[in-house]
């Protein structure tokens, strides 16, 4: 599932050659977002062709893996992060490594729109089973608050969940986690991305209800909360 969206990323940055821009881009969205250091264990669900598992072995991290259903994207994934692919879908994986492992940092690009909003619950929910105490999970989503994002989300007919930011915080308090920050997409050349944000002040300044983010992605940050004594 993880970043198949043609408004966001078509094709992988490390294929096309501009790994410094893929680099930056998951340095705001992940790493320096959840504080993230080498040490760490990291997952990605939906992991897709492998961008973000690349990124994770260029930054030096020893102990990531990426699971996806689709057995077909094996092939796409870079050489660096090939063997840590997991074809398995989320429940059989949290199955398999209950009372075995956590993970620091879980990530999931692109994937809540694709299930339902019961299915998204019931997966997040699940997830406790192995994120850490004090882990972080780093969620993207078409942001349906932003008319810009709105327009990825009904691009296509497997987008079946609407977020914004509220309700992302809903989402949060459902599951039993803490909502932290909200963070903007980074992509495209920076002239543009410096025009938007000028567009986007204008409208913060004309519109009495405004989103509290304009991309049309937006990024959220997610804790699992510290068990008893585990501070």
């Amino acid at each position: 599932m993880s970043d198949r969206n043609p408004d966001t990323q078509s094709a992988s940055p490390f294929e096309r050659g501009d790994a410094y821009r893929a680099l930056r881009q998951y340095d705001h969205e992940f790493w320096n977002a959840t504080g993230c250091r080498p040490g760490m264990s990291v997952l990605e669900v939906g992991c897709g062709t492998g961008q973000f598992l690349a990124y994770l072995a260029a930054k030096g991290v020893e102990d990531f893996v990426g699971i996806d259903y689709d057995g077909g994207v094996r092939a796409a994934i870079p050489e660096a992060a090939a063997d840590r692919f997991i074809e398995s879908d989320l429940a059989a994986f949290v199955a398999e490594n209950t009372g075995k492992r956590r993970f620091d940092r879980i990530v999931l690009f692109g994937v809540l729109e694709h299930l339902t909003l019961e299915q998204g619950i019931a997966a997040l929910e699940s997830l406790h089973a192995i994120v850490a105490d004090g882990g972080r999970l780093v969620i993207r989503v078409p942001n349906g608050g932003s008319p810009w994002g709105l327009h990825i989300q009904h691009s296509t007919i497997d987008h079946v969940t609407v977020y914004t930011t509220d309700k992302l915080i809903e989402l949060a308090r459902l599951t039993g986690y803490d909502c932290l920050r909200f963070l903007p997409q980074r992509i495209g050349p920076p002239v543009r991305r410096t025009l938007q944000a000028a567009l986007h002040a204008v409208l913060d300044r004309v519109l009495v209800q405004r989103p509290e983010v304009w991309t049309a992605n937006v990024i959220a940050v997610f804790a699992r909360p510290h068990g008893p004594g585990e501070r």
